[in-house]
């Protein structure tokens, strides 16, 4: 049963907007491509840098930079209001305005986040009040009567801390949510472990394939274009896999490449290459595109003289999916977010 709004307003936590706040979520606003949302991005702004002042001052370690509403393509691309918090993960800080008893939490960000934090912003864009706090959600539109108050946030926040501290050998280079590869965070040239610059990886010969290929593609089946330098529009890492076979281990190349078509439209490539040293990948290497459900969503099998297989198709802000590699009884599988 939730609090009459009367309780859950008066033990909020009032702060003030500073003039830096709202310069930098005007200016954030004045890059989107429409009125709606130049005012989404705005209150998101203004929401997410109300609650890092308070994380402050409560002694919370953060990372505006390394928050996805601080990245300029996710603010255009998703309705995101995040916070990074370093120690722990992603909080959620979500504006709502005066006199509402609900707040919109879309349901692209429900996943990957640690908690949600609902910011009432006055007209006068002048005074925050930090309402409340909860540690998950369930429906787009949350009703503010269930919130709790936002001492359980600092709660939350270091039993959150005192659960990862076991599973991290390195704290420099641990994930603590997790080995889910944020694709966004690319483009912001955030990269995960292992993902290092194409260049690294594969030779010049190795980044135009001049055989054949098999593979699957939205648009077409035409040979891609050479690999360029990262541009902010379009990014490509690649990763180095092991796959442990019965007569030993082959490696093989993962490339992932992004292309920005739309705000909400992202081209996503997927490739296999062979090692430096071969010309080709091992015959019926399979390489899959997986559901959130494991379901079979494309797939591609390398002949006998194939020098990469590629699959490509259209991502969406928010959309989890998986890539798979199998060779014999090897497989290897990564987790995505778009």
């Amino acid at each position: 049963m939730g609090k009459p709004l009367e309780t859950i307003r008066s033990r909020g936590i009032p702060l003030p907007i500073t003039e830096n706040a709202r310069c930098t979520a005007q200016e954030f606003a004045q890059a989107q491509p429409t009125p709606e949302k130049a005012n989404q991005v705005l209150m998101n702004s203004l929401a997410v840098w109300v609650t890092n002042d308070y994380c402050q001052m409560m002694g919370i370690p953060t990372d505006l930079e390394d928050s996805d509403s601080w990245n300029p393509i996710t603010q255009m691309m998703a309705n995101v209001a995040d916070l990074s918090l370093t120690e722990v993960g992603q909080l959620e800080c979500r504006p709502i305005v005066p006199d509402t008893d609900r707040c919109l939490i879309p349901p692209e960000v429900w996943d990957l986040r640690v908690g949600y934090v609902v910011v009432e912003i006055d007209a006068s864009l002048q005074m925050a009040q930090l309402l409340g706090f909860t540690p998950t959600v369930a429906e787009e539109t949350f009703p503010l009567a269930q919130l709790q108050p936002l001492e359980n946030l600092l709660d939350h926040v270091a039993a959150l801390k005192q659960a990862i501290a076991p599973l991290s050998s390195d704290p420099i280079t641990a994930t603590p949510l997790g080995t889910i590869v944020h694709l966004n965070q690319w483009f912001n040239a955030i990269f995960e472990t292992g993902w290092q610059a194409v260049e690294t990886l594969l030779t010049p010969a190795g980044m135009t394939p001049a055989m054949g290929f098999r593979g699957t593609s939205t648009a077409t089946d035409a040979d891609p274009e050479p690999p360029s330098d990262d541009r902010s529009d379009r990014i490509r890492r690649a990763k180095l896999i092991d796959l442990v076979v019965q007569i030993g281990t082959q490696q093989v190349i993962l490339l992932i490449e992004l292309q920005v078509e739309s705000p909400n439209r992202i081209h996503i490539s997927s490739q296999v290459h062979p090692p430096h040293g071969h010309l080709f990948l091992p015959p019926e290497l399979e390489l899959l595109v997986l559901e959130p459900s494991d379901t079979i969503f494309m797939q591609a099998q390398s002949r006998q003289a194939d020098n990469y297989i590629q699959l490509q198709f259209i991502g969406k802000p928010g959309e989890h999916f998986k890539v798979q590699l199998n060779l014999d009884d090897a497989s290897y599988t990564e987790e995505f977010v778009v």
